[in-house]
């Protein structure tokens, strides 16, 4: 089976703007269930149609958010370190798509088991909602920014640290399926894969037109991508100090 042929988009991605289009088909569906809600008068096949409705509209409100351009400068962390890593919309974006079905399921439940088991059942899809929500929000990747280097941090794992001077090469991905930068480090320094979605990148991408070495910035169209994703921190723009 041949494999399927991978599609460039717009760099950076969220100039290949869908917000306004998915918003448009979010009312429509939004104000469709209402409307289905409203004059089912307790038919069942209306009732099931209303709820698919707001689900697919809820679906499109969310890809509203997670498809917003991500902040141009990392957040900090306590420390003054700038940490890159994916924004709330998209930590969230699994247990917030999850969340209406399951909490059907928790009504669903206590309409037909009536007492502890219909109880206890709700209670059990909270808790599993509780859990998705405290396991996105805890997520330990993130890259910090620093003079040295860029360092990727994650949970329960020793940091690797790929230093500015070390870059090999920085290749631009521009694929439909994932767009960000790729640095590959010299012998004995680790490759690292940064989402352009993640707040900061543009800072990154500033940094590394100050700092990279040069004959890492000379692949095709490299330098021009790079300053593209840069132009995002507006005016003025600068590496972190």
């Amino acid at each position: 089976m041949p494999l399927a042929r991978r599609r460039r988009a717009a760099w950076p991605p969220w100039k290949e703007n869908r917000r306004l289009a998915l918003s448009v088909a979010a009312v429509a569906l939004v104000v469709g269930a209402a409307v289905l809600w409203g004059r089912g008068d307790g038919r069942a096949d209306v009732a099931l149609a209303a709820q698919a409705a707001a689900l697919f509209g809820w679906f499109a409100l969310l890809m509203v958010a997670v498809r917003r351009p991500p902040r141009a400068r990392a957040p900090r962390h306590a420390s003054g370190a700038a940490l890159l890593r994916a924004g709330i919309a998209r930590r969230l974006a699994f247990p917030l798509l999850l969340a209406p079905a399951l909490g059907a399921v928790a009504v669903r439940a206590v309409r037909e088991q009536p007492g502890a088991a219909g109880l206890g059942l709700a209670g059990l899809v909270a808790l599993g909602v509780v859990f998705l929500v405290a396991s996105a929000l805890r997520s330990g990747r993130a890259f910090r920014l620093g003079e040295d280097g860029l360092e990727l941090r994650l949970r329960g794992r020793p940091a690797a640290l790929l230093r500015w001077t070390r870059i090999r090469e920085v290749r631009v991905e521009t694929w439909r399926a994932h767009a960000g930068l790729v640095l590959l480090g010299e012998e004995g320094s680790p490759s690292l894969g940064v989402s352009a979605w993640l707040d900061g990148s543009a800072e990154l991408a500033a940094a590394l037109l100050q700092r990279a070495p040069a004959r890492a910035l000379d692949g095709p169209g490299t330098r021009e991508a790079l300053q593209a994703l840069a132009g995002e921190l507006g005016p003025g723009r600068s590496a972190p100090r």
